[in-house]
Order: C-alpha cells, then sequence, then structure tokens
C-alpha cells in the first residue's frame, strides 16, 4: 500500500514554514529583549594614573582623562580602585514561551523548575547562547521586573527540512 502522505512535504511548504517563524522574530513581531551576560573582565582606570606595584590610583588625573578631578582626590571614574570592571553582554530580540506546558510539547519529557523558559532565536544566536554566562529578560513593565536566568541544558537546533532555528531552556536563578 502506497504511503498517502508521500511527497506533500514540498520545497514551498517548508519555505512557508521559515518564513512564518521569521516573521515572529521580527523585532516589531512577537519578541522581547533578552541580554545575554558573560564573563566581567578588568581594564585599567584612563582617568588616573595608577599605581602599578598597588595596583589601585594614585589620585593624581591622568592628562587626556574622560572626568577631570583635583590631584589627591579620589578619581571619579574608578573610584580609587585603579581598575575599571567590564561587564561583557549582548542585547538580542528573542522570542519567549513562558508557558511550561508548551515545552512538553516540544518532545521534552524533563520536569523543568518553576518559572523555566523557552527562547526561540536563529540558529546564528548559537554561539551566543552557549557562552553566555546568564540572560535578563525584558519583561515590558520596570527595572525590577528584569529577571535572570541560567541556560539549563544545551541548545537545540530545529527547523523544518534544515536547522535554522535554535530552541534553548532557561531556568530562574
Amino acid at each position: 500500500m502506497a504511503n498517502p502522505f508521500s511527497g506533500i512535504i514540498s520545497t514551498e511548504l517548508k519555505q512557508t514554514y521559515n518564513n512564518a517563524i521569521d516573521a515572529l522574530l521580527e523585532t516589531t513581531a512577537l519578541v522581547r529583549t533578552c541580554k545575554f551576560t558573560f564573563d566581567s573582565t578588568e581594564s585599567v582606570c584612563n582617568n588616573c594614573i595608577v599605581d602599578t606595584l598597588k595596583k589601585t590610583s594614585t589620585g593624581y588625573y591622568k592628562s587626556g582623562g574622560s572626568i577631570p578631578f583635583t590631584n589627591g582626590q579620589i578619581c571619579p571614574n574608578c573610584n580609587g580602585a585603579g581598575l575599571i570592571l567590564n561587564e561583557n553582554e549582548v542585547s538580542l530580540n528573542l522570542a519567549i514561551i513562558y508557558d511550561m506546558k508548551m515545552l512538553l510539547k516540544f518532545g521534552k519529557s524533563t520536569q523543568y523548575p518553576q518559572g523555566s523558559l523557552l527562547l526561540v532565536s536563529k540558529i546564528s544566536t548559537l554561539d551566543t547562547i552557549k557562552q553566555a554566562k546568564g540572560m535578563i529578560t525584558d519583561t515590558g513593565l520596570d527595572n525590577s521586573m528584569r529577571l535572570k536566568y541560567k541556560l539549563l541544558e544545551a541548545p537545540t537546533p530545529v527547523g523544518f527540512g534544515a536547522s535554522d532555528y535554535l530552541f534553548s531552556i532557561w531556568g530562574l536563578v
């Protein structure tokens, strides 16, 4: 008996699927800003002269610095530390699925902690997501409602005939 479904998955159907997902991921569609955080780095303050032995500010303004201050005072740029902590982060607009019941519909049998979410993104975000130490979502309310998450499992490439998209599951920190 011949398979009645044979040949119904056409190139046009695959393209329609990809167009639909791309439309969902447009910046004016169903996305929220997700800020991915990475390990912080330190750099020497460019506003003051730094004592290389003590690794602190000498309290003397460095000519050409961004915030002039009176010599002998605390540098307003590094607060006397001599080093600046550089927060490394990248913001991306991604689709967020907050409903845990939806996660189970994607074939996952794992029980995820309450408050977990699924991010849907283009495959081009894979390196950013894998390297991130954490993620902060923009709820659209105010800064007090920015929720922090950590990646719960390796991101999964998905698609219809190709791995053009990525699912990643995140848990509240």
